[in-house]
């Protein structure tokens, strides 16, 4: 790995008719439901959170996969479906146009750059999954070529406009070292094959 760039959670989402304003009460309204409730995916960071909260809630609502997130909006809002998750990028485009409500984001602290949506652990669910952006070098690429783009790409991250740009699609600056990039990323393996596991994500190829 070069250099991070950001993170940015996933958003857990209801329809905007949805009687849930808090993640405590989108829980209470699944727990009554029990297996009858229902989420739309179409990513597989959906699928593992999904699979996560549902774990943590301990109920087993209906997973409905679509090809894109933009599929299930209709349903979501025809409330055919409980909720879904959505990348933070293409949710808050969507949430700015009320067409969903954002509940919650995946990540464990408050996002800066969306101040207003608090995280899973505020609402009571102890879930810590962020997506992630970062620079990649094929193997064997010197380390003075490494250091040197790692140095020029972490000062563009670091500038007012790579901010403001970021926060725009609800992602926060996340400029590491080059050995904490490269820890992150091999505990970050780690994590996700554990959570596909849960989420029953077979292994592909």
């Amino acid at each position: 790995m070069v250099a991070m760039l950001s993170r940015q959670p996933t958003l857990l989402v209801v329809g905007q008719p949805s009687p849930a304003r808090t993640l405590a009460e989108l829980s209470a309204i699944l727990r009554e439901k029990g297996d009858k409730g229902r989420w739309g995916t179409a990513i597989p960071t959906a699928r593992v959170l999904g699979a996560l909260y549902s774990h943590s809630i301990g109920v087993k609502p209906v997973e409905v996969q679509y090809k894109t997130s933009a599929d299930w909006i209709a349903d979501l809002n025809g409330g055919s479906l409980d909720f879904a998750f959505i990348d933070a990028a293409s949710g808050l485009g969507h949430a700015r146009q009320n067409r969903i409500r954002a509940l919650a984001g995946s990540s464990g602290d408050r996002t800066a750059a969306i101040p207003d949506v608090p995280s899973m652990r505020e609402g009571g669910i102890d879930i810590d999954v962020s997506s992630w952006w970062a620079i990649y070098a094929p193997s064997g690429t010197p380390d003075p070529v490494l250091d040197r783009l790692h140095g020029w790409i972490t000062e563009e991250v670091r500038s007012p406009e790579a901010n403001a740009f970021l926060a725009n699609i609800g992602n926060d600056p996340w400029p590491l070292s080059r050995a904490e990039a490269q820890a992150f990323h091999l505990q970050e393996v780690d994590n996700w094959s554990r959570y596909a596991k849960l989420a029953g994500i077979e292994p592909q190829g």
